[in-house]
């Protein structure tokens, strides 16, 4: 397989790409192992074929040299051209004799690359092997006496998802077309029917409605947009400066009291509240529970993103809590939160900036 590939794609690398610092304006580089010619080359297509041609001859010299032999009917070249005229001016040979066919589209790692950058062969390969796999979840997911729900979800999540999602980086600029969207959207309608136990007379909204999940090209150009983000973001930049005009005054300020938890501690307080916070099979959430003189008052609950941490998980539990009992007026100011995660106390005495003490409880600012 020998990759060629043409101007106005080389010369789109971003300069922090190894590309794009290996392969200086009138260069060419070549990897053996995978068999690719990349060719940052001149302004004509008679340009790009003499200069593959030329690579081509050198590899056949340096396997004659090392007694390799390279099979020319398995040998394949693309040229990766949005333009219509996509052809060389004469076949490229192997060896010098034997010629090398040319393609539109080829797989490489499981991705179809096709000469137009339109990748909707890809989408539809990807289409058919989901096909395969629905097949097999038909055997297990009936609509009674199959899977359960949360096992089929799990399915979903777990396995499908990341299956249909594979390349997407590569690929997903593709589903700004709504021709590409709907042939994922089919695929995936199917899919959801055994995942809710539904029928096929459910519309494709009702389908993504009543399965919690968005349509599937939402989430990958999401998700491609946040790996992206997250690549590039530099933590330097996450610092905000807080206003002296902001800040409390000193007498104002009172900082944390940290005390150690023992037996019949809640006889103390007037108002207790437990707070926890977590994350259990990539499920991140966090709850209180708020007790006035021994008796439970409260409970609250509350589910937050899975990319989010144990330790954010706490910190959020504990300002919930502040918040919720500091609405109450009839609330004393004097009360006890637990909690079991020490890192997330001690954390509150660096990040909270603003921290009043009121006459009947302790306002928190989050900046």
């Amino acid at each position: 397989m020998w990759w060629i590939f043409s101007k106005n794609l080389v010369s789109n690398l971003k300069p922090h790409d190894p590309e794009a610092e290996t392969l200086p304006l009138g260069h060419h580089g070549l990897d053996y192992k995978q068999r690719k010619i990349m060719c940052h080359l001149r302004k004509t297509l008679q340009d790009i074929n003499r200069e593959a041609q030329g690579i081509l001859g050198f590899v056949s010299s340096w396997a004659i040299t090392f007694k390799l032999e390279f099979n020319a009917s398995k040998s394949k070249v693309i040229i990766l051209d949005r333009r219509e005229r996509n052809t060389f001016t004469s076949a490229l040979t192997l060896n010098g004799i034997i010629p090398v066919c040319f393609v539109k589209e080829l797989q490489y790692l499981d991705v179809i690359l096709d000469s137009k950058y339109c990748w909707k062969q890809h989408i539809l390969y990807q289409s058919n092997k989901c096909e395969k796999i629905l097949w097999g979840l038909n055997r297990v997911a009936r609509n009674t006496f199959g899977l359960k729900s949360n096992v089929k979800t799990l399915i979903y999540k777990q396995g499908i998802v990341p299956f249909i999602c594979y390349g997407s980086q590569i690929w997903g600029t593709a589903l700004k077309k709504k021709i590409n969207c709907r042939i994922l959207w089919k695929i995936q309608r199917k899919i959801l029917f055994r995942v809710i136990s539904g029928y096929r007379t459910i519309f494709y909204e009702a389908v993504f409605a009543i399965s919690g999940f968005p349509p599937i090209d939402i989430f990958i150009v999401y998700n491609k947009d946040f790996k992206i983000v997250t690549k590039t973001c530099i933590a330097n930049n996450q610092d905000v400066c807080l206003p002296v005009s902001k800040m409390p005054h000193p007498s104002e300020q009172s900082l944390i009291n940290l005390v150690s938890y023992y037996k019949n501690i809640e006889d103390n307080f007037p108002v207790v509240c437990f707070a926890d916070g977590s994350k259990i099979n990539s499920n991140v959430g966090l709850a209180f529970v708020v007790f006035q003189d021994h008796i439970e008052t409260e409970v609250h609950q509350f589910r937050i993103r899975d990319e989010c941490s144990v330790l954010q998980a706490e910190l959020l539990r504990m300002a919930q809590a502040v918040t919720w009992i500091h609405s109450y007026e009839n609330f004393s100011s004097y009360f006890l939160i637990c909690s079991d995660s020490l890192s997330s106390l001690y954390a509150l005495n660096c990040i909270i900036l603003h921290l009043l003490f009121c006459s009947r409880s302790f306002r928190n600012s989050w900046q």
